[in-house]
């Protein structure tokens, strides 16, 4: 069962933003990877900065040291269990968070994705708007027309809420698992030249992104 939330309507822009950083960067050697330099910013400071345009507000989800956070502005919201329960808890987390300031829906990304399109909200709204539904992940089409979805990257209605919660309690951790049981829509975005979803979870992952940066002007 959802809470009484009506869907995206065409042209409805009451969307907040949620950054998801919550993981525990165990590939970076215990660093948290969104604390990391990349072309003289943090990480996490290049990732809100794309985001906040596109959206009505902005919060970080982080269940890691807050005092090393960056002032940004915005709040910082923990997931609602002591261990960690994966991206779906800082997504609840995000729901929780944006209801309580009104909005009827979050969109989120990955703090470890800077280069994700600055249309994404936008395009995600328009599938949302056109279908109906209340969920909206970004994916990515190669030339054989293969999708591969990246889950992180959505719009999600704050009317999922309920549902989400109980089915964390039942020990749901993966993302597409619980999204398939909502009539999940997709939105695809192109790759021109590198892909706008690369994530970096090594300490290699982030020197190439690194050395692609320069060469990203979108």
């Amino acid at each position: 069962m959802t809470d009484a939330t009506p869907p995206l309507a065409g042209g409805d822009v009451n969307v907040a933003g949620v950054v998801l950083a919550g993981g525990a960067s165990s590939r970076m050697g215990g660093r948290d990877k969104v604390l990391l330099s990349l072309g003289g910013q943090q990480l996490i400071k290049r990732v809100a900065d794309r985001l906040e345009p596109q959206v009505g507000a902005l919060a970080i989800n982080t269940n890691n040291d807050t005092e090393s956070m960056p002032d940004l502005g915005v709040p910082l919201i923990s997931d609602r269990w002591s261990e960690r329960r994966g991206p779906l808890a800082g997504v609840l987390a995000g729901m929780v968070w944006a209801r309580s300031q009104g909005f009827s829906h979050i969109a989120t990304v990955a703090g470890d994705t800077p280069f994700f399109p600055r249309t994404l909200v936008a395009d995600l709204a328009h599938t949302l708007a056109c279908s109906q539904s209340s969920l909206a992940l970004a994916a990515t089409c190669n030339d054989r027309g293969q999708v591969q979805r990246h889950p992180t990257f959505g719009i999600w209605s704050c009317c999922l809420a309920s549902d989400l919660a109980a089915s964390l309690k039942r020990g749901i951790r993966k993302i597409v698992i619980w999204s398939d049981r909502h009539s999940t829509q997709v939105a695809c975005f192109e790759v021109r030249g590198f892909d706008p979803f690369f994530n970096i979870n090594t300490p290699e992952q982030l020197e190439l992104a690194r050395a692609m940066l320069p060469e990203i002007r979108i």
